[in-house]
């Protein structure tokens, strides 16, 4: 198995919308990490640093290169698993940032109790758009939108009332 001879600076688990990166972002050096052969074989064909194997393995994330990313993002629709790949991200990388995604809200609190920094859900952001466009339809200003967007963001990820 190849690893990175840079220092990557995040990398992501899972399906990954890399290929559609935008180039500023692609200068920060990145590592994919996927269970599909076929998938790691298609990236490192088109010169992205992908490893195969499976998150939740201490030998899959030193291949590569947990101990220096910034950065971890889960993108899997998935979550099995996730929650102890987390524990041992942060357990091999202490000042890692980490960014996780789940289908349903009721997800979202395993991978933060794990140490996931931000949880984003399907379930949220569908909610938080359909907000959005009765809003707008109803001719809501921009502040309007923005701060019932912030409100049930907050109501959705339990910090109503913080």
């Amino acid at each position: 198995m190849a690893t990175t001879n840079t220092m990557p600076s995040s990398w992501a688990m899972g399906r990954s919308p890399h290929r559609e990166t935008p180039p500023r972002a692609q200068r920060h050096p990145s590592v994919i990490v996927e269970m599909n052969v076929d998938t790691v074989r298609s990236l490192r064909a088109d010169g992205v640093d992908a490893v195969y194997g499976e998150a939740a393995r201490r030998e899959t994330l030193e291949s590569a290169g947990i101990a220096t990313a910034e950065a971890l993002i889960f993108t899997a629709s998935s979550v099995a698993d996730v929650d102890q790949a987390i524990r041992l991200a942060i357990e091999l990388n202490p000042d890692i940032r980490i960014l996780a995604r789940s289908n349903y809200l009721s997800e979202a609190g395993a991978l933060s109790g794990a140490g996931a920094h931000r949880v984003v859900t399907a379930e949220g952001e569908v909610a938080l758009t359909m907000t959005e466009f009765v809003l707008r339809s109803l001719g809501a200003t921009f502040e309007q939108v923005e701060r019932e967007r912030e409100r049930v963001r907050r109501e959705l990820s339990g910090e109503a009332g913080k």
